[in-house]
């Protein structure tokens, strides 16, 4: 079995100099190595006690997906970038404003 160390691809000085940005969808084209990690995910996210997984972006929803499904729980789409100068709390009231595909 692979090392998730062995798939990831670090890419340094992306999007700016001093980050290191690491490629997690390299993953996927292994099957091997992508339903490991969506069977540790599951695990820790069991484990924790979620009831919904928030996929904030399209990483969010290739590894979300079938976490959530394998446990049974909600999968939704984050829709709003976090505000760093906001508290958890506000961050939270901030995302049950109805999305663009909630207008009518």
């Amino acid at each position: 079995m692979k090392k998730y160390e062995d798939v990831i691809v670090t890419i340094p000085n992306y999007p700016k100099e001093g980050i290191m940005f690491r490629d997690v969808t390299p993953i996927c084209q292994d099957g091997e190595v992508y339903k490991q990690s969506i069977k540790e995910l599951a695990e820790f996210v069991k484990e924790v006690g979620a009831d919904v997984i928030a996929g904030p972006e399209s990483r969010g929803f290739i590894f979300g997906c079938p976490v959530a499904t394998e446990l049974g729980i909600g999968m939704v789409h984050q829709h709003f970038k976090l505000v760093d100068s906001f508290t958890a709390y506000e961050n939270i009231i901030l995302g049950t404003k109805k999305s663009l595909s909630d207008r009518k």
